[in-house]
């Protein structure tokens, strides 16, 4: 009956492995009080008419980053309140009210533990103790998560941006009867822009976890890895080897290759040199909790006998590398039984291995792999069937199964590209079958792009609490940054969103303003819902300047052709408007204003849309190639590009397809 009282509510809903859960824990400290003889727990008053008389208690013996979160409690309630709140290293006399940051002496008086050996890796409790407040977590991480989730909950204090941060004023303030458990959804969160990864305070805020700090960081004990992949070279590059060892290198056609080459994982010597450099950097690096080992960022893996066997054997033409991974953390775990070695599922090694499971120190990171959709939910939509497979068969063959989501267009950053429901129904998927973390790929270090600070805001807070409202959570970024134009953005997001639904269009990390969501129709509502958003927002040139910025991926947008083309004789004329320079000049101007750099991942200089504008604005040349059975239609400026295969005998084009259905 315990679980279903008022007793511990845990928070984020994450699988923590071995961990005590919620209802143990409610459990636990249900005794614990009944043994203390407490009486029901109060509702604290921090603050009244304006004034405090409440203590910030750290003990002496606190972790730099308990210290921490003292300071930003502190400073927090300041900006909210204008009360300075005293912070004591010492325990103060039985009549001082308390606010308790961190087990210790002033968590024993009440009666709790005055340690964190009861909670998760980086959980911490929330609880009102007859007149006093306590905010205890583990001392490496816990605390400082817990002091930042009261701050949101209680205060309401929100971290937008890095420069934006909502401290909402506060003359009276009564914290309720609270009984909490505070656990993150999953071990290890990154998302991967600008906001959460560019400050390091900001993303902390936020729960965001990457980085190399320990235990004893003030900013909390991060998630700190040994390269996330692309490693091979690490431990085995051809510049050191190949001349004197081609075999422990890609056999193709029977021929060992430098150029784009990955190793020969079936050679006895490439798992002994391996293993000797990880364990010295294991070694080398005591914080370091994953040791990456995957395959360079291309195909050409081995096809020598021995590598090709052990693929058949496995059915994956990853085979290779997960049997060579469960060698190198058996020879690893036998030193650093706490370390792990991680590999990818990716590209060629998506497929899971058919007979073989991973070695519980193995860690596995499947990525979510063009063309997987990223409209609708992988649990929802057949084009992410295969994908959705995976991870469930996935989570079944390792200990330690790691999501590595991407959530950009890489090839058009300024696309309108709505995955906002997608996003958060594949991070609760994720949850479900127990991935232990998660990696959310955006634009990384770029400014920028469609939405990336909302997006950013948007990836980390789910990240940290899977089941929470997330139309609730972008409604709050959108109120809270871009103020009175708020509900017409929401509409802008919702209108494109529910053209991809109603319509079962299906986008991908690759695709181009053609795909079929942006007609002219949907854009002309789109500038429509700006417009108001701009009058809105038109007496704050702060906010009215956010959504210009904002609205930037409509102009980007209409630089494009997505209506198609006509081939008229030797011609090719793209149908429908498309903005011309003047409209290009005004979108680089604008992305200089703001010291946006790119447009897209790789050579994304943003002046080349100025060609494009005036190769999209006029007609094209056609070469046409024909002989008795086909005819083709080649555009010399488009890079030689073949537009069309007719077949000569029936005049249907073999190279059509429905740009809504075909990734």
């Amino acid at each position: 009956m315990l679980c279903q009282g008022r007793m511990a509510v845990k928070e984020g809903g994450g699988k923590a492995r071995g961990v005590i859960t919620g209802c143990i824990l409610a459990i636990w400290l249900g005794w614990w009080m009944a043994g203390a003889g407490w009486a029901a727990s109060q509702p604290v008053t921090l603050l009244e008419e304006g004034r405090s008389g409440y203590q910030i208690v750290v003990d002496a013996a606190a972790s730099a980053s308990e210290v921490y979160a003292a300071e930003e409690l502190q400073s927090h309630f300041k900006a909210c309140t204008g009360v300075t709140l005293p912070i004591s290293r010492e325990l103060p006399g039985a009549e001082q009210a308390m606010i308790v940051v961190g087990f210790g002496a002033a968590t024993g008086r009440l009666g709790l533990p005055e340690t964190d050996g009861h909670l998760a890796e980086q959980a911490c409790i929330i609880k009102t103790v007859e007149g006093h407040l306590v905010i205890a977590g583990t001392r490496a991480a816990g605390t400082l998560h817990g002091v930042h989730r009261f701050l949101e909950e209680v205060l309401g204090v929100r971290w937008y941006t890095p420069d934006v941060t909502k401290t909402p004023p506060h003359r009276n303030l009564v914290v309720p009867d609270m009984d909490r458990v505070v656990e993150p959804s999953f071990l290890f969160r990154q998302c991967y822009c600008a906001g959460p990864g560019g400050d390091a305070g900001f993303g902390l805020r936020l729960g965001y976890n990457a980085g190399e700090g320990t235990a004893e960081d003030p900013q909390g004990q991060q998630y700190a890895f040994y390269r996330t992949g692309h490693s091979y070279f690490l431990y085995v590059s051809p510049e050191e080897f190949f001349d004197a060892h081609p075999e422990y290198f890609s056999e193709i056609g029977g021929q060992r290759i430098r150029e784009e080459t990955q190793l020969c994982l079936s050679n006895p010597e490439v798992l002994e040199i391996v293993t000797r450099r990880v364990l010295e950097a294991m070694r080398a690096q005591p914080h370091t909790r994953q040791f990456n080992f995957s395959q360079m960022d291309y195909y050409n893996y081995c096809q020598c006998p021995q590598c090709r066997a052990i693929n058949e054997r496995y059915q994956t033409n990853g085979g290779t590398q997960f049997w060579f991974v469960n060698q190198l953390a058996e020879r690893t775990s036998r030193e650093f039984p706490d370390r792990l070695i991680g590999t990818l599922a990716y590209t060629f090694t998506e497929e899971p291995p058919q007979g073989m499971k991973m070695h519980p120190n193995a860690a596995v990171w499947l990525c979510h792999m063009f063309p997987c959709c990223d409209s609708h939910p992988v649990a929802e939509c057949p084009l992410n069937a295969d994908h959705k497979r995976r991870v469930e068969t996935w989570s079944k063959l390792c200990s330690h199964l790691y999501i590595w989501h991407y959530i950009v267009n890489f090839a058009h950053y300024y696309n309108p590209f709505p995955n906002f429901r997608a996003m958060a129904a594949d991070v609760k998927f994720y949850q479900s079958v127990g991935a232990e973390g998660i990696f959310l790929q955006g634009m990384g270090p770029c400014k920028g792009g469609e939405f990336a600070l909302l997006r950013g805001h948007y990836g980390q807070k789910l990240l940290w609490d899977a089941g929470q409202d997330a139309e609730a959570l972008l409604a709050d970024f959108l109120e809270g940054y871009y103020g009175a134009a708020a509900p017409a953005l929401r509409q802008y997001i919702a209108l494109l969103q529910d053209k991809v639904d109603k319509d079962n269009i299906h986008m991908h990390l690759y695709t181009n303003p053609a795909q079929g969501y942006l007609t002219d129709e949907i854009l002309a509502e789109a500038e429509s819902l700006f417009d108001q958003a701009e009058a809105q927002a038109a007496k704050d040139a702060v906010l009215l300047e956010r959504v210009k910025v904002a609205r930037m991926p409509l102009q980007y947008a209409g630089l494009f052709p997505r209506n198609g083309y006509t081939i008229r004789g030797r011609e090719l004329r793209f149908n429908g408007q498309v903005a011309g320079p003047a409209a290009a000049l005004d979108f680089i101007q604008r992305m200089r204003k703001h010291e946006f750099s790119v447009i897209r991942e790789y050579g994304g200089e943003p002046e080349q849309l100025l060609l494009f504008a005036q190769l999209f604005s006029n007609p094209v040349g056609v070469v046409v190639l024909e002989n008795d059975s086909l005819r083709l239609d080649i555009v010399p400026l488009l890079g030689g590009r073949v537009l069309r295969i007719v077949e000569r005998k029936t005049g249907q084009s073999v190279t059509a397809y429905n740009v809504k259905e075909n990734l």
